[in-house]
């Protein structure tokens, strides 16, 4: 029997071409290729925070400042009504560095833990590759202000999203990455009030049920008393603090905020008709089978911070919400959880039809992502004012810039 050479040089010539594409492939979809490419993101993002140092908002007036005053207080103290525990453990440690860096420290610390967050998605989930992609989408979807990146304050809004693939995904093979999952819902959970958002979905990982685990493991059970644990001294926080007092709700702010959210998400201009269409199409992904548990409690988050939005911003007028004055953060996480659900689609079992909507959807992703998605913030110019205080901190008042600009500057009182 004859063979030509020809041909069997091109099929080795083809096969070394697959090796070499999946070996590609398989080091980009690693979790700590992942966790490396996100820290670069987020650095990019937020370049001004690394050529320019500064503190961060609350990361001045109440992060830095309460551990400067009561030190290891500090990790129990309320902020705006909860537990924001992950920043304030991190910069009890970061402050044990000389002064000059805190404020450099604090901004690549909250690289870090986006960092850490996107290393946990990319682990929690099955599917290496789903895992990587919903990873990189923290950092890649669309948010106006940049404002959750490079700092510790606002880190809470990055972690809630890797909750609910948690949440909808089975145990790490690896005992590393059990407790690595184990730590970071414990964290999560005590940090901002998400956790207490997807209280009753943290039964998920505790009561077997055909719509999500018939079986549970113990480290399910485990998962999901360490998350409904954290959850309820987290609401007793709040409860304990009245934040809810403040809140007044107006009903017809909801669809308002469901309409900003897919139209500001999906690039349609605001347009009622074309938001609703997009929002149909979402909806319809949950007839795939696979993933049907994380699209269903990526929708239900979203639908909560809406709802949320609304009872924080709300008022008895039912005028809409005005995105620009209280911060387009208020739907970075929907536009992580939409990202999410999108991407699903193509690692599920979906017909050609359903795939042609999930094509779509992409496309309208990428496009609202690149309309408003990568505005690089005002360049900061406090710098000098921190770097010339830092001899006289401890030693006498001193009074320091921070930004945002309209920001109330950080007073920091001697030491007694």
């Amino acid at each position: 029997m004859s063979t030509d050479p020809g041909m069997n040089e091109t099929g080795h010539r083809e096969g070394a071409a697959r090796r070499i594409g999946h070996a590609i492939l398989a080091f980009l979809t690693r979790p700590f290729t992942v966790a490396i490419a996100v820290f670069a993101i987020v650095c990019l993002r937020g370049m001004d925070a690394l050529v320019h140092p500064h503190f961060w908002a609350e990361d001045g007036t109440i992060i830095w400042i309460q551990n400067y005053w009561f030190g290891a207080g500090a990790l129990i103290t309320p902020y705006a009504g909860y537990l924001v525990l992950a920043p304030r453990l991190l910069a009890s440690l970061l402050s044990l560095s000389p002064y000059l860096y805190h404020p450099i420290l604090f901004s690549i610390g909250g690289a870090l833990l986006t960092s850490w967050t996107a290393l946990t998605i990319a682990t929690s989930i099955g599917n290496r590759n789903l895992g990587a992609l919903l990873g990189i989408a923290l950092v890649l979807t669309r948010h106006d202000e940049g404002n959750v990146f490079m700092n510790l304050v606002n880190v809470q809004w990055l972690m809630a999203c890797a909750l609910p693939v948690i949440l909808a995904s089975r145990a790490p093979e690896s005992n590393g990455w059990r407790g690595n999952q184990l730590v970071f819902v414990g964290l999560a959970a005590l940090t901002g009030p998400f956790g207490v958002f997807l209280l009753p979905l943290w039964l998920i990982k505790l009561v077997p049920s055909r719509w999500s685990y018939p079986v549970l493991t113990r480290f399910d059970r485990c998962i999901g008393a360490v998350g409904l644990a954290g959850s309820l001294i987290q609401l007793s926080v709040m409860l304990s603090t009245g934040i809810s007092q403040a809140w007044t709700l107006s009903f017809l702010q909801v669809p308002t905020i469901w309409l900003r959210v897919f139209s500001d998400c999906f690039g349609v201009n605001r347009s009622p008709i074309l938001a609703s269409l997009t929002l149909v199409a979402i909806v319809m992904t949950l007839r795939m089978p696979r993933y049907r548990l994380l699209r269903s409690v990526s929708l239900y988050l979203t639908a909560v911070i809406a709802a949320t939005t609304a009872l924080k911003f709300g008022d008895r007028s039912g005028e809409a919400l005005v995105l620009a004055t209280h911060g387009p953060r208020y739907f970075f996480i929907p536009a992580v959880m939409l990202a999410g659900i999108v991407l699903s689609v193509f690692f599920d079992e979906a017909r050609r039809s359903e795939r042609y909507i999930a094509v779509t959807l992409s496309v309208l992703l990428v496009v609202g992502t690149f309309q408003g998605g990568f505005v690089r913030p005002a360049r900061d110019l406090v710098f000098s004012s921190w770097s010339s205080a830092v001899e006289r901190i401890g030693r006498e008042r001193v009074t320091v810039r921070i930004n945002p600009n309209y920001f109330p500057p950080l007073v920091i009182p001697p030491r007694p």
